[in-house]
């Protein structure tokens, strides 16, 4: 990379923002007729009607239906997230397992929210996701919120190994503060099993953005002919570049900010993390587009200059 300072830069021009658009399918609902028994401690359902359980889990894969890829049992395990989902777009009823009253999704989010942070932002991102037609599972094993399936994945077996997800996703809320060393761990975890990681900051409204500073602007290398030769400032700068250190804290706030302040300069941004020993790692980020969603997303990926 080369680096200049942006006050040298008298008119910074980007090479333009890319920006990859992932494919988008509208949910087909139908009504199902069907009741799921809620446990309030323990935030999941259970829908004990065969036919119904097979049909969530085998065509829209909600749920885990039986034990997990040993393909036997009958129960259709949802967490709370599917729960309210299928209650608001499919019509499924909710029943208080403990009172034997029916419940309302609303409610439900509110329960969870008194005993889990940011509920209503990973409800709202699954709920957009969804809706566009991807199937979205718990991402606990790969450090992230969610992994992402892409629209018409169903589960089982592909030849002779199970499907596997290709994308994880993590919700940063905009009032959250992260480490940046735990942010980084996150995204190399994912890197690890070969998973793309997705972020998503929602909730951001135009008052929410500050003018978070960054200072350099970075050049990378281009083909002359048959060789690559470094980008001068003389070229139009690829990134704006934000240096941080692993021990720096870094919140949603800050980070959208940093990201619409490169997207408006027509650059990419990439973070330089230096860590304790002074070894340094990139990550760029690249904004996605989701047909028919309002919410933004961008890839994180490690980048060697």
């Amino acid at each position: 990379l080369v680096s200049k300072r942006i006050v040298d830069v008298e008119d910074i021009k980007g090479k333009s923002e890319k920006r990859k658009k992932y494919p988008s399918k509208n949910l087909e609902k139908s009504k199902i007729k069907a009741t799921a028994y809620w446990h309030p401690e323990s935030f999941y359902s259970i829908v004990d009607d065969k036919p119904v359980a097979e049909n969530l889990f085998n065509n829209y894969w909600f749920g885990q239906l039986g034990i997990y890829k040993q393909e036997r049992g009958d129960l259709l395990k949802l967490d709370f997230m599917e729960t309210i989902f299928l209650s608001k777009h499919f019509g499924l009823k909710i029943i208080n397992a403990n009172t034997g009253k029916p419940i309302k999704p609303e409610t439900i989010l509110n329960d969870v929210k008194k005993k889990r942070e940011y509920t209503k932002q990973l409800y709202d991102v699954y709920e957009d996701w969804r809706l566009r037609g991807y199937v979205v599972k718990t991402g606990f094993k790969f450090g992230a919120h969610f992994r992402i399936y892409f629209p018409g994945a169903r589960p089982g077996r592909n030849e002779k190994s199970w499907i596997h997800s290709k994308h994880v996703l993590h919700v940063f809320p905009k009032t959250q503060k992260m480490l940046v060393s735990e942010w980084s761990r996150a995204v190399r975890v994912a890197h690890g099993v070969k998973k793309t990681f997705i972020l998503s900051i929602p909730e951001m409204t135009k008052k929410d953005y500050v003018d978070y500073p960054a200072e350099f602007l970075a050049y990378r290398r281009k083909k002359d002919r048959d060789s690559w030769i470094r980008e001068t400032p003389k070229d139009s700068p690829r990134y704006l570049l934000v240096p941080v250190a692993e021990d720096e804290h870094i919140g949603g706030v800050e980070l959208a900010s940093l990201l619409k302040k490169a997207r408006n300069m027509g650059l990419e941004l990439l973070l330089s993390i230096t860590d304790r020993e002074t070894a340094i790692t990139y990550y760029l980020l690249k904004q996605i587009i989701i047909p028919g969603s309002d919410y933004e997303y961008y890839e994180i990926e490690w980048m060697k200059p």
